[in-house]
């Protein structure tokens, strides 16, 4: 499996959604989406108080010096960006994904909607040859956490960063 080869696999449906390689543009769409509510305020983008040529620099940096990872982007119900993945630390050989990073649109968070999502970017991760899917979520994310769960991941340990702590969540393919 390659990058080139996973990124040829896209796009895919997921419900009335669809998954696709994320594009400079989406950079700017997260940038204006509403900011979470409190407590989720911390998992606003980065990127929100950036002029353009940052966010140019930062797409750039993130689409070329990132062998490593795959950036994918959902959209659907007239939402041009509904929510952001971005599979981190591959490892192409083994067909591992190392951590995921997940956003979604706050106006469809507590909806079904990214597990959802998740269950399908977990499913096509999975049909497309990778063995295992870890993420870390922080521990006091039980929307995030339950969310995982239900698209078929599981806690499979934790860690303390920083002070706080975060659990790891894996998926593993399932039985037919």
């Amino acid at each position: 499996m390659t990058k080139e080869a996973l990124l040829a696999a896209l796009p895919f449906a997921v419900g009335d959604f669809t998954v696709r390689a994320a594009v400079r543009e989406d950079v700017d769409r997260r940038a204006d989406w509403p900011s979470y509510p409190p407590p989720w305020g911390m998992f606003d983008a980065h990127s929100k108080g950036w002029d353009a040529a940052r966010r140019e620099r930062a797409w750039t940096g993130m689409r070329d010096h990132a062998p490593d990872e795959v950036f994918l982007a959902s959209e659907g119900r007239g939402v041009a960006l509904v929510g952001w993945f971005a599979l981190r630390e591959i490892d192409w050989e083994k067909g591992e994904v190392g951590n995921m990073s997940i956003r979604l649109h706050p106006a469809f968070c507590d909806r079904g909607v990214g597990s959802l999502l998740c269950s399908g970017i977990f499913g096509w991760c999975h049909a497309k040859g990778f063995t295992r899917l870890r993420l870390d979520v922080l521990s006091t994310n039980l929307r995030a956490a339950r969310c995982y769960e239900k698209a078929g991941m599981r806690k499979t340990g934790e860690f303390v960063k920083e002070g706080a702590t975060f659990w790891w969540m894996e998926s593993i393919p399932r039985e037919p």
